[in-house]
């Protein structure tokens, strides 16, 4: 049997702490708590488990993974 992690971004990867000390916009790529993907790294290394992820960001890209809506300011 496999090991699998269902893994939502919001809340785990881009804590409330992260998101309120580093506001930033998804489309300049420094959105996510780098302490908690290398927690996360650990744990599948530790465990060999795959990543099932699930995310509301899903709603803001197509499915070439291009912006559905302009980056503001």
């Amino acid at each position: 049997m496999s090991n699998i992690i269902f893994l939502d971004v919001d809340g785990v990867l881009n804590s409330k702490f992260w998101d309120n000390d580093h506001q930033r916009e998804i489309s300049e790529g420094k959105y996510v708590d780098l302490s908690a993907v290398k927690l996360l790294g650990t744990l599948v290394d530790r465990t060999d488990a795959k990543i099932i992820l699930h995310s509301g960001w899903r709603f803001w890209f197509d499915e070439s993974m291009n912006p559905l809506k302009p980056a503001t300011a």
